[in-house]
């Protein structure tokens, strides 16, 4: 796959908008790798329901357009923890912490977003 900078952000600077597809273009064999594995798994499991993949906004996208852009997966989880968050607590505001295995995330709910 090719990674070119004016898609991936035409707002950065030279210097941040070539490290961000730097990024992109490094993770790319990583995200193919676990999403070919993810859907592997399902499909083994008979599941034939299309895999997303939640964005660092907390968007969901498929799992082609992750492939293709995973520099914008990072930070996923903790979005992914907001839009949780709000969705079970029905709150707009709140402080939310992602407790993991070897980080804390804490982010915050604003206005519901």
């Amino acid at each position: 796959p090719v990674t070119a900078s004016h898609e991936l952000s035409a707002k950065l600077g030279g210097p941040r908008r070539a490290l961000t597809t730097l990024l992109n273009a490094r993770l790319i064999s990583m995200i193919d790798r676990l999403v070919a594995a993810t859907e592997g798994f399902l499909a083994a499991r008979g599941i034939a329901a299309p895999l997303m993949v939640v964005r660092g906004d907390g968007a969901l996208v498929s799992a082609a357009f992750a492939r293709q852009r995973p520099i914008e997966t990072i930070l996923s989880g903790p979005a992914a923890s907001l839009v949780g968050a709000r969705y079970m607590t029905g709150l707009d505001h709140a402080v939310v912490s992602d407790i993991g295995g070897t980080t804390t995330d804490v982010a915050v709910l604003d206005g519901g977003r």
